[in-house]
């Protein structure tokens, strides 16, 4: 790689985000979270008892906490290359999902959908690291594309 080539990554990886244009699907999504948020400050109790809704016992819980811990703990230790706030952001998830799941044990808190949304939240950035192609290899593999389409 020339000196040219990596000062043009170099300043490509600086220019700020293109954020995409805001559409219609933007809007409504925005509209729905204002509408959920001014209901539960309104009018807290119909959100209260949906949310305390029973989806299985405390074994369910700790179950899909378990779960949770696991996908954070490959997405950690696994996976090369993430952002060093998102390794943060994993480590405090692990470890305050496993202070939950001893008041869980005790309490035989039941798994209820509020909490079970909240799970499906916070297993989202560790499902995103691991399915993401790495970086590093991508750029390999790019690389080598290029050498191959230049031997030709």
């Amino acid at each position: 790689m020339t000196r040219r080539e990596r000062t043009r990554r170099i300043l490509a990886a600086q220019n700020p985000l293109q954020h995409p244009p805001m559409t219609a699907r933007h809007v409504v999504g925005l509209g729905l979270v204002v509408l959920l948020a001014w209901i539960a400050v309104a009018a807290p109790g119909p959100l209260a008892d949906l949310s305390r809704t029973t989806v299985g016992g405390w074994q369910a819980f700790v179950l899909a906490r378990l779960t949770v811990i696991f996908l954070c703990g490959y997405a950690l230790f696994f996976v090369r290359s993430y952002h060093w706030i998102v390794a943060v952001g994993l480590s405090l998830t692990i470890v305050g999902l496993c202070l939950r799941i001893g008041v869980g044990q005790i309490t035989g808190e039941p798994l209820t959908v509020g909490f079970s949304l909240l799970l499906l939240a916070l297993v989202a950035l560790p499902l995103r690291i691991i399915v993401r192609p790495n970086d590093q290899d991508r750029i390999r593999m790019l690389e080598a594309q290029v050498r191959e389409l230049e031997t030709r």
